[in-house]
């Protein structure tokens, strides 16, 4: 399983696999969302596609506990997805650290 690409849009990562599975992370701000982005560039060799986050409309809550049961549910079935959660979670985790 490879990364196929990432967009960065305000606050939110959205990476595509290349057998079709995405990953949308919500982080607390844009600069974090761009520390990622580089990261992964430097990690996983791709360039992550930037793009401004005027006009995105707010999610409802409802929309949101939809996608986070949905996200848990893939996570507790699919290793490969869960192992992609974890190598990023452990990349943002150095990142922040360094920017420390």
């Amino acid at each position: 399983m490879r990364i196929k690409s990432a967009r960065v849009r305000g606050r939110l990562l959205r990476v595509d696999l290349n057998d079709g599975q995405t990953l949308t992370v919500r982080l607390r701000d844009g600069n974090e969302a761009l520390q990622a982005a580089e990261s992964m560039m430097e990690t996983w060799d791709i360039d992550p596609l930037v793009e401004s986050s005027a006009g995105i409309e707010a999610s409802s809550k409802e929309d949101e506990v939809d996608c986070m049961t949905e996200l848990a549910e893939h996570y507790m079935t699919s290793p490969s997805f869960r192992r992609l959660v974890h190598e990023m979670h452990d990349n943002f985790d150095a990142i922040l650290a360094d920017a420390q």
